[in-house]
């Protein structure tokens, strides 16, 4: 897993490293952020002669000070900054003199009219201005600074964080620095996670600061879930593995209108690896595998699953190791009493999907739980709006988590899973996944990986990794257009086999 930091952990990570290498490593880090930038851009852009690098005061301008030494005598380097010099730190103002003693054109913005008379004819542009610490909320003269700097026709890198972007929530001002490429310190930071900001952030990568192993993120709780990560998770079975030994799964899905949401979930948990799936319904989809063992249940009178079938599913149920609640049982108040009535008899692992989310204020929840909202279904199961989840995803969802005592799974672009404790983040997948029934593949995955670990999070950030591998493996040899869901159940051995050999 890589870690991610929000500007706050950013800033304990910081003060965790300075403590660990006493005074000198304030100056170290500055040195190294520098160094690593420097080779990074040589690396990506071989070719650059003419730089110019903005700077601020703080210490994201002593990294820009700093950048500038390194390309003397490789490129020519000019700098613009802004700000007091008397509040630059000791660090920032020794990196300073060194880019002057270096014979770096500097220049000491002081006003608006200033800036508008300022070259920006460079072959790359490099921001340097606030870093981690920054918001969306600028005044004064960045952000005339950034205008120009945006109108320009130049490579654009940023380092930390763009300016004017707010590293935890992704906020941004309107002048935010629209970068190609960001060099980011210590570890990426939350706001990256956000797909729909890739045209303010860039390519991303890492800076290394060569301060050895990463015990300092030790205490860290939001965490990036890798394919390496299906070694411990999801550990290969021994050869000598029955189906008994590979977990028992009970699902409950699907309705007279909507029976091929039960068969994909079903199908989905098949091609996981569960050792036997049953599936509760009332049709059976004709492209149900047949490893699937079905339940034919009566129907009530909106043609949904009848609470008349509660003996029958206790009996098979109480066998099961985990079950799944939800893809296709469409809306109906008879069926919502079921499984009311079956939850309350159940002590196994449990993932409410799609429609059995609304029962869940009238449940009790713990951890053996598992939540898999999309934002709609979670804006109504908080009372809140689409907008304001969007502005505060990662605080709302882990006190929604903390306050049920379940794991929630956020579904989006980037889906987060939460305990209320530890936030892991899985970031596969594309637009391809755009269409009715893969939530209910997900389910199926989620069930079928949820036999081999206790850790819910752990193992539902791993099958949405899963997941959005089987649909990034499958748009690499087609379109994404034609994805579908069940196309996609036949990607889930290949995402896994991608997986394990990243391991």
């Amino acid at each position: 897993m890589k870690p991610i930091l929000s500007a706050q952990t950013a800033k304990l990570v910081d003060a965790l490293l300075i403590e660990k290498y006493e005074q000198s490593s304030g100056l170290l880090m500055m040195e190294n952020a520098a160094r690593s930038s420097f080779e990074i851009i040589r690396e990506k852009y071989p070719t650059l002669q003419n730089i110019l690098i903005l700077c601020g005061v703080g210490n994201n301008g002593g990294d820009g000070f700093a950048i500038a030494r390194h390309f003397a005598g490789v490129a020519k380097c000019t700098i613009y900054f802004i700000g007091d010099t008397a509040k630059m730190s000791a660090e920032t103002r020794t990196n300073y003199k060194f880019a002057e003693n270096n014979k770096v054109a500097i220049t000491h913005v002081h006003s608006e009219g200033e800036i508008a008379e300022l070259n920006f004819n460079f072959d790359c542009i490099i921001d340097a201005l606030i870093g981690v610490g920054g918001s969306e909320n600028l005044r004064g003269l960045v952000v005339p600074l950034l205008a120009r700097a945006n109108r320009a026709n130049a490579i654009k890198i940023a380092i930390d964080v763009p300016t004017g972007l707010c590293a935890t929530n992704g906020a941004f001002h309107s002048n935010v620095f629209a970068a190609d490429l960001t060099i980011t310190m210590l570890a990426n930071k939350r706001a990256f996670l956000n797909k729909n900001l890739r045209n303010i952030i860039g390519e991303v990568e890492v800076g290394n600061l060569g301060l050895g192993d990463d015990s300092y993120f030790s205490d860290i709780s939001e965490w990036e879930i890798e394919g390496k990560d299906i070694a411990w998770i999801l550990p290969q079975k021994h050869a000598s593995v029955s189906k008994f030994d590979c977990g028992r799964i009970g699902i409950i899905a699907g309705s007279e209108q909507f029976p091929g949401a039960a068969a994909l979930s079903a199908n989905a948990a098949v091609a996981s690896g569960a050792g036997l799936v049953h599936l509760f319904t009332t049709t059976m989809h004709p492209a149900l595998m047949p490893e699937v063992i079905p339940h034919i249940l009566s129907k009530n009178d909106d043609g949904c699953i009848s609470s008349n079938n509660l003996d029958k599913i206790l009996i098979e149920l109480k066998k099961c190791d985990v079950v799944a609640i939800g893809p296709g049982l469409s809306n109906s108040q008879d069926t919502f009493e079921l499984i009311k009535k079956i939850l309350s008899e159940l002590n196994c692992k449990i993932i409410l999907d799609a429609d059995a989310l609304k029962i869940v204020g009238a449940v009790n929840l713990s951890n053996r739980f598992i939540l898999t909202p999309h934002i709609g279904e979670f804006a109504k199961m908080t009372n809140l709006s689409v907008e304001e989840i969007n502005k505060d995803r990662f605080n709302i969802a882990t006190k929604f988590a903390q306050k049920c005592g379940a794991c929630l799974l956020l579904k989006g672009s980037t889906t987060l899973v939460t305990d209320g404790s530890i936030t892991l983040y899985s970031t596969s997948g594309n637009q391809g996944l755009a269409s009715g029934g893969s939530g209910d593949v997900l389910t199926g995955m989620i069930a079928a990986m949820a036999t081999n670990s206790d850790k819910l999070s752990n193992v539902a950030a791993m099958a949405t990794f899963l997941h959005g591998l089987a649909a990034d493996i499958y748009v690499s040899e087609n379109s994404p257009e034609s994805l579908s869901a069940s196309k996609l159940i036949g990607y889930i051995g290949k995402a896994i086999k991608a997986a394990r050999n990243e391991s």
